[in-house]
């Protein structure tokens, strides 16, 4: 971006617009960009390696949402159940769901339940009536998204995933939200409609490049998921 010296005193004291940031890879023009192999359209990202710090917490870019992925990968190394399961890695979540919607209308399972990231409060600057949501006391159960234009969880999945953790004294938090939505909120609209909950792991710094979970959390959910799907055999 434009160095400070050369803004004005007002400009100097606020972020940048989209618009005012580049990438600078060393080219001298357009065409040695092209030769160093970069195409309109290409991926960037940042260069980010997974950090341990104090007390069971790890910091990385991208943890929404490797750490559902994660999650998903303990369920089937542990899962010995009659029924079927589908796991699903869907794609182009942040930018529209579509992944998990093109994936509930093929599938076209009897329950479903996203797995993802949720925004942990317990931080400087985040007030609890934004997020009362903690890092190590449970998995945060989604009932409602975005005031309603997300997921509404049906009252039969509401009550079977509290079930669940009220059964096995298992830690849980309840959450409604007013910003964002998960998979959840297309799969349930899928076909004529699909029971759907969704879950979320505590997440710290979210849609950054140094996001911080509590390993313990991602524990602690696999174990939860692991329960719900011998409640619900």
């Amino acid at each position: 971006m434009k160095p400070p010296h050369l803004m004005d005193e007002e400009k100097r004291d606020e972020l940048p617009d989209k618009d005012q940031l580049f990438i600078d890879i060393g080219a001298e023009d357009k065409e040695d960009v092209e030769d160093a192999g970069i195409r309109v359209g290409d991926y960037i990202t940042f260069d980010r390696d997974l950090s341990e710090l104090r007390h069971d917490y790890v910091t990385s870019m991208a943890m929404d949402n490797r750490v559902g992925c994660a999650a998903a990968v303990e369920l089937l190394k542990r899962f010995d159940e009659e029924y079927e399961l589908a796991v699903v890695f869907s794609t182009q979540e942040e930018v529209g769901l579509k992944g998990a919607k093109t994936s509930a209308f093929n599938i076209d399972p009897d329950v479903a339940l996203a797995v993802d990231v949720a925004i942990a409060g317990d931080l400087p600057g985040v007030e609890s009536n934004e997020s009362d949501l903690k890092m190590g006391e449970g998995v945060e159960l989604t009932f409602v998204q975005s005031e309603g234009r997300g997921l509404i969880t049906p009252r039969s999945v509401k009550k079977w995933l509290r079930d669940t953790a009220e059964d096995r004294d298992h830690d849980y938090q309840p959450a409604v939200g007013e910003g964002g939505a998960t998979d959840a909120a297309k799969i349930y609209l899928s076909r004529e409609g699909i029971p759907t909950g969704s879950i979320g792991v505590p997440l710290r710094n979210m849609h950054s490049a140094t996001e911080v979970l509590k390993i313990s959390d991602l524990e602690d959910t696999v174990k939860y998921l692991g329960r719900r799907c011998r409640n619900n055999g």
